[in-house]
């Protein structure tokens, strides 16, 4: 899949990194929006695994139609 027109949203995930980095209060960024538009894709591209680019502490978390006890129970394991 060909990834393009995302430097906007790179550019933003890039000074909020940043930022959460030199904060000392936790810092928590959340991607939504339509299915299939590419948000992992995104994260995987800012974030790629294999560099030192990938934040030290991230968590993902798929977040789906749950209700909010049972979401909070599935993230706790």
């Amino acid at each position: 899949m060909k990834f393009h027109k995302r430097e906007t949203e790179l550019n933003k995930l890039k000074i909020w990194s940043q930022r959460a980095a030199s904060s000392s209060s936790g810092t928590m960024t959340m991607i939504v929006g339509r299915r299939r538009v590419g948000k992992t894709a995104l994260l995987n591209h800012a974030y790629p695994v294999t560099t030192e680019l990938a934040p030290a502490a991230s968590l993902y978390l798929f977040v789906s139609r749950k209700q909010e006890r049972l979401l909070c129970e599935e993230f706790v394991e």
